[in-house]
Parts: structure tokens; C-alpha cells; sequence
């Protein structure tokens, strides 16, 4: 719906689409051995082919090849206590509230959208509730939850390097991401366990707090005739 909280960008978006105005995207093209090719499906493969080569093991260094298998035969086993704040089952109130954080994204393989989680019957946010809850009791992660959408946007020069991959994971498994992250943040704040120069993603702090206190530093610094060292 449009109201008067609606952005410019958003209304002329629809009214485009409702006097069937729609942006021409040109088929995207890629250069395989020395040639142009815009077949969607040949690009689309040799773009997989190229991001599975990337993110595989091969690309880590000897040593730690080497080291990896011997690491991997290991389980980890985190002895800790239930009955800490951070293990205790979810809320409702914690789902709901993750939920107002949310903004309009694409959803991922289950084609499950934030807004169609804004609007669900509570009977179903129950439902909801309880497939939360039981993948954080019992730790047994759904596989297809681990599956995502890859879309590759290009930019110049039209080689598969120059082409950035976006992944669109499922919107309940980013939810269920924003509850813990949320608790997390809440015990370690509780604590003082954040450094105290710790800045980016910290609620009410920014990168205009570290221009301040650099600039600051500097100020006393030449003051009293001394030098600031600033590390980037």
C-alpha cells in the first residue's frame, strides 16, 4: 500500500509498473576464452564453475591444508550451562521483535518473505516459534536452510572476476540470526565484555564517534607539542 510515509522512489516504482514502463535489463555476457558469450545458461554455469573454485579448499595455503584434516576429526564440545540467560528457549516476544528489525529483501530458496513473516496468524507464528526453538535446543539445523541463491551483478570488465555474487539465504534462518545476535549483544553489553573502542556494530555508535575521538586525540595531542600515531 502507498501512504504518506511511502518514499518518492518506491511510488514511482509502482506507477511504472502499473503503466507497464519496466527497466530494460540487457542479457548479461561474459568473455570465455576470448569470445563474447550471452547465452544465459553457458554464463550462468561458467559462473558456478568460477565461484566453486573460489570458495573451495584449494585456495587456502599448504600449511594450512595440511593442518586442516587433523582439526576437522575433532567435534567441539561446548560444556555449558542451561540455565544461562543466553541458552534459554526463545519468545515470542523476542521473534516478534526481530521481526520489526526486519526490512523488505528477497527471499531465498523457500520463497518465504519478511513480509509474509510480519503477517502471520499467531497460530502460525506458534508453529514458527516451536521450529526456532527446537533448532536451538537440540542444535539440528535444517540442510536446506543452508542452501541460497546466488545472483552475480557485473561490473567492467566482463570476465567472471568482475562479477559480484550476492546470496539470498532464507528470511526465517536470518530471523532466527537476529534473535541471537540480539541476545548476545545484550550478555556482552551487560558485562562490558566490548572493548571500549569497539565502535561499528554496536547500537547508538558509528563511525562519526571513531572521526571524533581521532580527531580529539589529536587536538590534545598537539596541545601539549606531542604527535598521533593512527593506524589504518
Amino acid at each position: 500500500s502507498i501512504n504518506i510515509h511511502t518514499p518518492p522512489s518506491k511510488i514511482w516504482s509502482r506507477i511504472r509498473k502499473m503503466t507497464g514502463k519496466y527497466q530494460h535489463h540487457p542479457p548479461p555476457s561474459l568473455v570465455i576464452n576470448a569470445n563474447i558469450c550471452s547465452d544465459p545458461g553457458v554464463v550462468a554455469e561458467y559462473l558456478a564453475s568460477h565461484y566453486e573454485v573460489v570458495s573451495s579448499s584449494n585456495t587456502y595455503p599448504a600449511q594450512l591444508l595440511a593442518a586442516k584434516p587433523g582439526h576437522e576429526r575433532h567435534l567441539l564440545y561446548f560444556a555449558t550451562n542451561q540455565q544461562l540467560i543466553y541458552n534459554e528457549p526463545i519468545t515470542t516476544r523476542e521473534i516478534v521483535s526481530a521481526l520489526r528489525t526486519t526490512k523488505a529483501s528477497s527471499p531465498g530458496e523457500d520463497a518465504i518473505s519478511y513480509e509474509m513473516l510480519r503477517h502471520l496468524h499467531p497460530t502460525a507464528l506458534s508453529y514458527l516459534l516451536a521450529i526456532c526453538n527446537k533448532i536451538w535446543l537440540t542444535g539440528c539445523f535444517p540442510d536446506q536452510w543452508r542452501r541460497a541463491i546466488v545472483l552475480s551483478f557485473s561490473k567492467p570488465p566482463t570476465d567472471c572476476t568482475s562479477y559480484r555474487p550476492i546470496a539470498l539465504t532464507s528470511c526465517v534462518v536470518k530471523l532466527l540470526e537476529k534473535v541471537v545476535n540480539a541476545r548476545l549483544t545484550r550478555y556482552l553489553e551487560s558485562l562490558g565484555l566490548f572493548s571500549r573502542l569497539q565502535y561499528g556494530f554496536r547500537k547508538m555508535m558509528s563511525t562519526q564517534d571513531t572521526r571524533v575521538r581521532v580527531t580529539t586525540e589529536i587536538r590534545e595531542a598537539l596541545n601539549v607539542r606531542q604527535h598521533t600515531l593512527c593506524f589504518l
